[in-house]
């Protein structure tokens, strides 16, 4: 019954070529689309995921805390409330690290002033937040009268507002994301719904005909729902022609450039083209299910089996 369903169904596809081409041509752009916006949705989240592994709060001690105040002090701020870890950095350590670079995003503009004052001295704190939504909250404490004893405002380096707004990036994605994702399904469905009513419509008369031999509900629906799955396996083969090369050479690059020199090239690569091709797969076996699903429904309602 499956082979004579599919075979009924490539000879519907050949027989109405170009209302088959409409149909697939409509859903490779919807699948596309949707491929698309996924895609974006794992990128950013994967960018922001990482931040934390990579962010960390610089705090530069003044000079006038003594050295017997700093186990005090490292103890003050490993209390704080989502703070991962607190690592300090005395005289000597400070200024090979900041010669050598420490694996932090707010570490620029120390190292600018060691680069242009070669006997400048620091003392230094990387306080590192359990996640990127802590960064702010852990900045502000920093900065209040806990610590003002400690350093100046100033010596606490961060960029919330570029954090914040990386964060607020990556819900509007998956929010427009998501949404679109329904109008293209949408439209997915409604095509698929149309073209087997046109199917069904221009095979009346062999419909007919089958009623009168007895042919079982099944063995005539069967064909116009191989058809549709047909139609989903064609627009995800030629989505994944397009979208395989492209992710093998664009998603190394992205992943390097996001995660810099903190994590090895391959290991970066790989855990973002995983979460990408899980993704991308579940968006075509989605595909194929819904088209599946749209074909019998439709079947149901334009057959009156």
């Amino acid at each position: 019954m499956f082979k004579r369903a599919f075979l009924e169904g490539v000879k519907n596809i050949v027989r109405s070529f170009w209302l088959a081409a409409t149909a697939v041509t409509v859903l490779t752009v919807s699948l596309a689309s949707v491929t698309l916006v996924a895609t974006l949705s794992t990128v950013v989240g994967y960018a922001v995921r990482n931040l934390d592994n990579l962010i960390s709060i610089p705090a530069f001690v003044q000079e006038s805390v003594s050295d017997d105040q700093i186990p005090g002090l490292t103890n003050k701020l490993q209390t704080i409330p989502d703070v991962k870890s607190v690592k300090y950095y005395d005289k000597e350590a400070a200024n090979q690290a900041l010669r050598e670079g420490v694996t932090s995003v707010n570490l620029d503009f120390a190292k600018s002033q060691v680069e242009s004052d070669k006997n400048l001295v620091f003392r230094f704190y990387l306080i590192t937040p359990k996640n990127s939504e802590s960064y702010g909250k852990i900045i502000e404490t920093l900065k209040g009268v806990d610590f003002q004893d400690y350093w100046k405002q100033k010596d606490v380096v961060g960029d919330v507002k570029f954090i914040d707004n990386l964060i607020s990036f990556n819900s509007w994605v998956r929010i427009i994301g998501v949404v679109l994702i329904l109008i293209f399904a949408l439209i997915s469905i409604l095509v698929m719904s149309n073209i087997i009513r046109i199917t069904i419509y221009s095979h009346k008369d062999e419909i007919e005909i089958m009623r009168l031999v007895g042919a079982t509900n099944g063995y005539i629906r069967a064909p116009f729902i191989a058809e549709g799955i047909l139609f989903n396996l064609i627009s995800a083969f030629i989505v994944s022609l397009v979208f395989v090369p492209g992710f093998n050479i664009i998603l190394p690059n992205v992943a390097n450039w996001i995660n810099g020199a903190n994590v090895s090239a391959n290991a970066g690569a790989g855990q973002l083209m995983l979460q990408t091709y899980g993704i991308f797969g579940a968006t075509l076996v989605g595909g194929l299910v819904v088209g599946g699903l749209t074909s019998y429904f439709a079947t149901q309602r334009y057959l009156k089996l």
